[in-house]
């Protein structure tokens, strides 16, 4: 096993963002689920609400991309595989293309959520970025996988779907007591 402190610390940073982003969607499913109906699709709070939830997402996915020194890039992981590379090595250049597309000019508006009336920009799908966001974590899956193969000792947290299943009946039930 190749002891590599960065190479373990950036998978399980990164791995953990990934969780964290799960989880948020998650409570924000929940969210949904129990305004649907019940509360106007213009409501202020909601609004609020899926406004700083896509600032949140954007800005952990930011950090998969970032090109500075301030933060544990994807890059840096893929550049330890071997140069032969497999999936990783791809999925990660296809990801990288989709962000700076679609995602990240509408996080580079990072007060965007301030802003009164806020409304992503035509063509910008919630269900769009959650795709994107699952094909992260396929990619990460991958990265952990090629990384490990490479004789790199790495941490994996686990992204079990019963577990965010729980998350979200447990912010259901948060929601129904208010």
């Amino acid at each position: 096993m190749i002891q590599n402190a960065d190479v373990r610390d950036a998978t399980l940073e990164l791995q953990t963002i990934m969780l964290d982003m799960l989880q948020r969607r998650a409570v924000m499913e929940a969210l949904q689920d129990r305004a649907i109906g019940k509360v106007a699709s213009d409501d202020a709070a909601l609004t609020i609400l899926a406004s700083d939830y896509l600032r949140a997402q954007l800005s952990d996915l930011r950090k998969f991309f970032d090109q500075d020194n301030r933060s544990h890039r994807a890059s840096d992981l893929t550049a330890k595989l071997p140069p032969t590379g497999g999936a990783a090595k791809q999925k990660h250049a296809v990801l990288f293309t989709r962000w700076k597309a679609q995602y990240e000019p509408t996080a580079n508006q990072y007060l965007f959520h301030r802003q009164k009336g806020f409304t992503p920009p035509p063509g910008f799908s919630r269900g769009d970025l959650d795709h994107f966001i699952d094909d992260m974590g396929l990619f990460l899956d991958d990265l952990v996988r090629e990384l490990t193969s490479a004789g790199y000792d790495v941490a994996y947290v686990s992204r079990d779907a019963t577990y965010f299943r729980e998350i979200k009946a447990d912010a259901h039930k948060f929601f129904d007591a208010l």
